[in-house]
């Protein structure tokens, strides 16, 4: 006959695993839920402009049409780019190195300034201002930049730009510096600024090469310099602003 002090002692080694399991479950659900909690998010609307100081004491300037969320944790800091422009002054901790995501690109910081451009889902350009970041894919580090260097990521390739000069973003002073980029990423620049949506009507001028420099910040000035230098026309509608090639249907 088993005494009572022998059951009690089945039953508690029986519980042993039940209670682990839901101590486990719990340290799961906290892993997911302070992550969460520690995101902050910051948006900025068109031709709105943005200085935040993070909770690690960086700083990020943020240009107009911009969202980026923010996660300082003390074992990680990070932020994804969703959309738009930032430049990043980002204070060092060895500790903890800081990685910002946009779309597929991955940059990690060294200790340094930079800026980062997300151009479109799959388009991002990558400048560095001061010290040093590793710019790859899917985070797996492709290319070291250091002051004056640049890189773009196009369809998750990553390719070196030349070198710049500049002390800071052209973005800040309402400029853009293109070089063969396609046209639907000087529009989607100058929509930063723009109230009005501006819409290419025809898909084949998405590709379209254009170089020159663009005062992105003047949306008028920037779709007049496009005009006059390629054969496309810009029409100009209470609720929004068109462009199509040049002499086409719908253009006087």
């Amino acid at each position: 006959i088993g005494r009572p002090g022998d059951d009690r002692a089945r039953r508690g080694r029986r519980s042993m695993p039940r209670l682990a399991a839901a101590a486990c479950a719990m340290l799961v659900a906290i892993l997911l839920l302070v992550p969460m909690l520690a995101t902050t998010r910051y948006r900025t609307g068109p031709g709105e402009s943005r200085t935040v100081v993070l909770a690690d004491g960086s700083r990020v300037d943020l240009s107009g049409d911009t969202e980026l969320r923010v996660r300082i944790l003390p074992w990680h800091r990070g932020a994804e780019l969703v959309r738009g422009e930032a430049y990043f002054d980002i204070r060092h901790e060895r500790s903890r190195m800081f990685r910002v995501a946009s779309g597929t690109t991955s940059v990690r910081v060294l200790g340094t300034a930079f800026n980062v451009d997300r151009q479109s889902p799959t388009r991002t350009a990558v400048v560095v201002y001061r010290g040093a970041v590793e710019v790859g894919v899917a985070g797996e580090a492709d290319l070291v930049l250091h002051k004056g260097d640049g890189a773009r990521v196009v369809d998750g390739q990553v390719t070196a730009q030349p070198r710049i000069a500049a002390s800071a973003p052209e973005w800040k002073s309402g400029w853009f510096e293109a070089s063969d980029v396609p046209l639907a990423v000087l529009i989607g620049k100058v929509q930063r600024y723009s109230a009005r949506p501006i819409l290419l009507e025809d898909r084949g001028l998405q590709a379209l090469p254009i170089s020159g420099r663009f005062h992105i910040s003047d949306t008028d000035r920037a779709l007049q310099a496009v005009e006059a230098a390629y054969q496309v026309d810009v029409a100009y509608g209470k609720d929004a602003i068109a462009i199509r090639p040049a002499g086409g249907p719908g253009n006087p």
